[in-house]
């Protein structure tokens, strides 16, 4: 992300403009997706490998119940860690994928202790470690984060700059590295970008940038959510041509 991309003045007239677009629409607002109602009758599979298959597609739901009910079958299943992974996993995300709060922390400390050096570990504590961000729990993150081997989790990595950021770090030019992608920013870099124009560790064209990014992907909400980090921009300007690339 290059530092000044835009002139100040028009930095802030491009945060306004898409701000105030946005939020004029309904599309700005974070809409949630409502669980869809499941058929009266989802039997569990009576077949093992077919009743994994289902409890892995469960999970990728966040279904809680669904997942509950189909690991209670699976008890003997020979890759048991991927069952309880299976199994816990919807307990740390909304129906949404966003990270919940009330995640069951002592469960998953278990979990990481019990298959310690497995893949699998690692996978749950990318998990954790987004609820933990979340939850600004810094000092179990910042603990768990030296651990997290894949460092493949743009959001997770946000995290990790906003809690070196909030000890008095200088971490922009890390966040300018990091901050390439908007399809992988989740909540955890929206809140670094607010956090880091708040303390005035990036510009207001840092922020223009990230919009602009995300609008070009066409990351409508994400791009509004990234402008309202900077509500003290002003400006009169009424479009978004300023922060938009022509196509």
């Amino acid at each position: 992300m290059p530092k000044g991309v835009y002139p100040q003045r028009a930095a802030k007239a491009a945060l306004a403009a898409i701000a105030c677009a946005l939020l004029a629409t309904p599309v700005f607002a974070q809409k949630r997706p409502q669980p869809q109602s499941q058929p009266q009758s989802l039997a569990i599979p009576s077949n093992p490998d077919d009743a994994f298959v289902a409890l892995r597609e469960a999970a990728r739901k966040n279904d809680v119940a669904r997942t509950d009910a189909i690991s209670a079958t699976l008890v003997d299943y020979p890759i048991s860690s991927y069952v309880e992974y299976f199994r816990i996993k919807p307990q740390m995300f909304d129906a949404s994928g966003l990270a919940r709060v009330d995640a069951p922390d002592d469960q998953v400390r278990a979990f990481l202790q019990r298959y310690k050096g497995e893949a699998i570990a690692d996978r749950m504590r990318n998990d954790w470690l987004l609820v933990l961000g979340k939850k600004r729990d810094w000092a179990n993150f910042d603990a768990e984060y030296p651990q997290f081997a894949l460092k493949d989790d743009t959001q997770v990595e946000c995290y990790a700059l906003l809690s070196r950021a909030l000890k008095g770090q200088n971490v922009a030019a890390d966040a300018r590295a990091a901050l390439s992608d908007p399809r992988y920013y989740g909540e955890g870099c929206v809140d670094l970008i607010g956090y880091l124009a708040q303390s005035k560790q990036i510009e207001p064209s840092d922020v223009a940038f990230q919009a602009r990014q995300a609008l070009e992907q066409n990351y409508v909400t994400l791009a509004g959510r990234i402008a309202a980090t900077a509500p003290d921009a002003r400006g009169d300007s009424n479009t978004l041509a300023t922060v938009v690339k022509p196509t």
